[in-house]
């Protein structure tokens, strides 16, 4: 009671508040890992995966760490990231790092048993320097730099980012727990709790935490700890996302090289596969101009469907008519080849049919949104020095720039209309 009631009188700390409050627009949002389509139903299980460095790998691995300037926390919470970057739709994400923040605001406060988590909302930018041992002496700085404002709690901070982004970008469900610098005595079966007995298994569970990874000195060594929701994930990523994790941090006790590695974590040679066949786009490009082989093929499939829409379709023929009609309008205007048309349109068939009709008359098209403000539109049509604006006839009494025709598509029939602007 005591302890609680002197957190109260202690009051908000204005600085930190300031300081989390004026990065509410620039804080990324968790990492955005692959995800199963529908949610799991029944009760929520969490699944833990674990990994245990020996007793001298670990102390390799902090001195190694030391060498470098970079605690064992910040590197572990950094070779964290790193895995996570691996499956991650983006490379700058947020993680949730639980600290312990017992204050010492009242004398026997070393001897309460209670809850004295506090969160920190840790930014993380995979590609913030070229070599791991950048990315993570930058993970650090940032982290002594939150820690240092930590006056202005993360669940407070987490309200703030739900009343100006929404409850779902201010979800932090990626969770890094180190408690490194206390031996935990039960951290394996092996080493007896004092008074309670031996740990059999361990797993935690907290809501609105997908994955929580934990790490933990133990008498023989270190131990690492994935805690997840395991329905969550697709079949197999927690593994090889754990596996990638476990063998960069054993790397980084083994030698130098890992250390100045742009990509520490290797790809799964399966997923490398389908990577490279993915992007293996060489081919031998078709000879000719681009608008060529479509009406080769509305020759010889006249009926086949070329464009479908959701209230309708049209043919290769049809299509095909209708660029030949805007090709003729645009040699009427006077278009030569090379020259520049614009082409803002909505989405629909009328585009296509502008694309090719221009191409087929020997002329550049060039897109332009007609949702753009009028300025902008202006600009690009007198800068690009379009010769004419191809556009719906529902657009043509827009504000087109003076003295550049403008015609409807599907009325290229009748005489074009240049807009007085």
């Amino acid at each position: 009671r005591d302890y609680v009631l002197a957190v109260g009188a202690a009051g908000e700390d204005e600085g930190a508040r300031e300081y989390w409050l004026s990065r509410l627009d620039t804080l990324p949002a968790a990492p955005e890992l692959p995800t199963v389509s529908r949610a799991p139903g029944g009760p929520t299980r969490f699944v833990r995966r674990t990994h245990q460095l020996s007793d001298d790998r670990w102390r390799s691995l902090k001195r190694a760490a030391q060498a470098r300037g970079v605690t064992p926390s910040a590197l572990l919470c950094a070779a964290y990231a790193e895995a996570l970057a691996l499956w991650a739709k983006e490379p700058r994400f947020t993680l949730n790092v639980t600290i312990g923040d017992r204050l010492p605001l009242h004398p026997h406060v070393d001897r309460l048993i209670g809850d004295f988590t506090n969160l920190v909302l840790l930014e993380v930018d995979t590609e913030s320097a070229d070599t791991f041992v950048g990315r993570a002496g930058n993970v650090q700085r940032r982290l002594w730099e939150d820690l240092e404002h930590r006056g202005y709690g993360g669940v407070l901070l987490l309200r703030d980012l739900a009343r100006r982004h929404g409850p779902e970008r201010a979800a932090m469900p990626v969770v890094f727990t180190s408690v490194l610098g206390r031996c935990m005595p039960g951290g394996s079966p092996a080493d007896p709790l004092p008074g309670l007995g031996h740990v059999v298994s361990a797993v935690s569970q907290t809501p609105q935490v997908h994955l929580d990874c934990q790490v933990v000195e133990v008498a023989d060594g270190l131990s690492v700890s994935w805690d997840a929701v395991e329905a969550l994930f697709p079949e197999g990523v927690l593994d090889e996302a754990f596996a990638g994790f476990v063998a960069l941090v054993e790397s980084l006790a083994d030698g130098e090289d890992v250390w100045e590695a742009a990509c520490p974590v290797e790809v799964p040679a399966e997923h490398a596969a389908v990577v490279a066949a993915v992007n293996a786009t060489e081919r031998k490009l078709p000879e000719g101009l681009l608008h060529e082989p479509f009406f080769e093929r509305a020759a010889l499939a006249p009926d086949a469907p070329a464009v479908i829409w959701s209230s309708g379709r049209m043919s290769y023929g049809e299509l095909a008519r209708h660029a030949g009609r805007v090709a003729d309008r645009l040699g009427e205007l006077g278009v030569r080849p090379g020259e520049r048309v614009v082409v803002s349109m909505r989405k629909g068939w009328e585009q296509v049919a502008a694309v090719l009709g221009v191409l087929r008359a020997g002329g550049v098209y060039v897109p332009v949104d007609p949702t753009l403000p009028a300025e902008r539109v202006g600009y690009l049509v007198e800068h690009t020095e379009a010769r004419v604006v191809l556009t719906q006839p529902g657009l043509v009494e827009g504000p087109w720039p003076s003295g550049v025709p403008v015609v409807g598509v599907d009325d290229t029939d009748a005489e074009p209309r240049g807009h007085s602007g």
